[in-house]
């Protein structure tokens, strides 16, 4: 099953039933619109793009020499951010972490001060690579669920983190970190907004605790922040396992990050489709 689209014409699930009615093919449209359902699915087989590394955990995403060129702001008292193997490690032996000293993690230690502290680094987005993730691994085995967390912001560079004091715009991925107890490293991923792309934006964690229990202390580790230009395609590509795109939705949700430069052609596998004609 085929149907061909041009770049003045988005290819979209309303698109392609219409043009379903027009093409000429053994499967009736019941059949047709059938395989699209059974095709509902989001894993993309093939991403081919050259990505720019803006941080890798490699280096200051990974906290092995300290905090490199980040920015650290801490109150005088009470948590603080630093780095160490106090807390273990996703990968490597450092993490940075809330405790009260580098050799002290303080999860489940009882505080008596309420702390605001961040870390945070300037980061140069490539203009076109609109496509922007960040990951990294985060632990924190004692949940306090709005008391004790980590935050994530992208926030203009004229906006200086001050110890003591929440940020209150620009917050991106989870409302907190994390959502559940977190007894060992998990990962977890970000989109970037794509109106970051040809900007230079200040990337910032921030944590927050109270003094009273349960006693949460975060720790986060393996930080990766890579950018990607949309990459259109043309031509025929094919729908369906071993194919282009898995799924309908997998090839839509491509077009619609990456658009197209020509004509399209988007062509179901007929052996991964039930067989419904009439």
């Amino acid at each position: 099953m085929k149907t061909s689209t041009s770049p003045s014409l988005p290819v979209t699930p309303e698109t392609w039933r219409r043009r379903m009615k027009t093409t000429t093919s053994r499967w009736s449209l019941k059949t047709a619109f059938c395989a699209a359902v059974a095709f509902i699915g989001l894993t993309l087989t093939s991403t081919p793009a050259l990505a720019t590394v803006l941080i890798s955990p490699a280096t200051d995403g990974g906290f092995e020499a300290g905090f490199g060129t980040w920015t650290v702001v801490n109150g005088a008292t009470g948590n603080k951010w630093f780095t160490g193997t106090a807390a273990g490690a996703s990968a490597g032996t450092n993490a940075a972490f809330a405790g009260s000293s580098a050799a002290t993690y303080t999860d489940g230690v009882a505080q008596t001060i309420s702390v605001v502290n961040f870390i945070y680094k300037d980061i140069a987005f490539p203009a076109l690579e609109s496509s922007i993730t960040l990951t990294f691994d985060y632990k924190q085995p004692s949940l306090d669920a709005t008391f004790d967390y980590m935050k994530v912001f992208l926030v203009p560079t004229a906006t200086t983190p001050v110890a003591g004091t929440l940020l209150v715009s620009g917050q991106i991925g989870l409302t907190e970190y994390p959502v559940v107890a977190q007894p060992a490293f998990g990962s977890f991923s970000v989109t970037v907004p794509a109106s970051a792309a040809g900007t230079t934006q200040r990337l910032v964690f921030e944590w927050k605790n109270d003094a009273a229990s349960p006693y949460g202390s975060g720790a986060l580790d393996n930080i990766s922040l890579v950018s990607v230009a949309p990459v259109p395609i043309s031509g025929t590509k094919t729908v369906g396992t071993g194919g282009d795109f898995v799924t309908l939705t997998a090839a839509f949700t491509y077009l619609a990050t990456n658009g197209v430069n020509g004509a399209l052609v988007l062509e179901l596998r007929s052996r991964n489709v039930p067989d419904h004609r009439e």
